[in-house]
């Protein structure tokens, strides 16, 4: 069940939180990319290393899941729809985050239900 008590505030500083617990080891910046399909989706995270080294991935986790489902129900409101999300967190706290509408994702989905 979603947590409608939140604000889109909030949701940005939990999911801020849960990627800073997420990565055991220094790094530059965190990415998750979300494809939310109404009923499910697809998420992915990933961390550049402080030493620079190659992007490692970490696990993105069922909480973010559900706190990226309540902000696609909270905005859907106040903006246009998106199905695609990218939250990117800087070492230093800063974090910016991008919605699209991915097109050929809906056809897909429904063409296959």
């Amino acid at each position: 069940m979603v947590n409608m008590s939140l604000t889109v505030d909030q949701i940005y500083e939990k999911i801020a939180d849960n990627i800073v617990s997420s990565i055991d080891q220094k790094w530059e910046a965190a990415f998750i990319d979300f494809l939310y399909f109404g009923d499910a989706a697809e998420y992915k995270g990933t961390y550049i290393p402080e030493d620079g080294s190659e992007k490692t991935e970490f696990k993105v986790g069922y909480k973010n899941y559900k706190l990226l489902k309540e902000l696609n129900l909270l905005t859907s409101t106040t903006q246009e729809p998106w199905n695609h999300a990218r939250y990117v967190l800087s070492h230093n706290g800063e974090f910016s985050v991008t919605f699209e509408w991915d097109q050929d994702l809906t056809d897909e989905i429904e063409a296959n239900s």
